[in-house]
């Protein structure tokens, strides 16, 4: 929803909220190729945009336009993402030192009606051993109906009891609308 004002030339600081322009026009244009009149509801606009768009960053280019006014134009910025979660299947694991540590986790696309699971890859993943960061090629990860393992060495683990932190980050999704990085933590004892 946006409202066009104007500030009066008069005025020298520009310090109040301006006055509602009456019978305005503002035209939209987009990156990806919609544009017409945003639709006018007494002294507010809006526009109301298809809800397949794919997950990316957009520019929407608004102009306005009134008689004897100087016509302005402003481009915002519009970022489409879907939200994920993580969902452990244990977040408390014991093991032997002399087996590979296995952490099995959904990753939920949460935009998805069905809640779908996804796939995660081995670029997709950071893990953290007290504060220290496992190498990728001590660790793989395997996608078996819905669950993602990933099966750390136990030659790279040296530690008896710890948490491991897993961060995953994925192309245009975030966990909320300011981390884009989704982290999760695994209390470990090794036997």
């Amino acid at each position: 929803i946006i409202n066009s004002s104007y500030y009066k030339l008069s005025e020298p600081f520009f310090t109040s909220y301006g006055e509602i322009i009456e019978n305005t026009t503002i035209g939209y244009q987009t990156s990806w190729g919609d544009d017409g009149n945003l639709t006018s509801n007494n002294d507010f606009h809006s526009i109301t945009f298809d809800d397949n768009i794919t997950a990316r960053s957009y520019t929407i280019e608004l102009t306005t336009a009134s008689i004897l006014l100087e016509n302005h134009h402003v481009v915002l910025k519009l970022e489409i993402f879907n939200v994920f979660s993580v969902e452990p299947i244990e977040t408390s694991i014991e093991t032997n030192s002399t087996e590979d540590l296995v952490l099995s986790f959904r990753l939920i696309n949460e935009t998805d009606i069905d809640r779908n699971p996804m796939e995660v890859t081995k670029s997709e993943l950071s893990i953290m051993i007290q504060g220290a960061t496992v190498a990728q090629e001590d660790y793989y990860v395997n996608y078996e109906d819905g669950i993602n393992y990933v099966i750390i060495s136990s030659h790279a683990i040296r530690f008896n009891e710890f948490d491991l932190i897993l961060d995953i980050t994925k192309s245009h999704f975030k966990s909320s609308y300011i981390n884009e990085k989704l982290e999760t933590i695994f209390n470990v004892v090794i036997n």
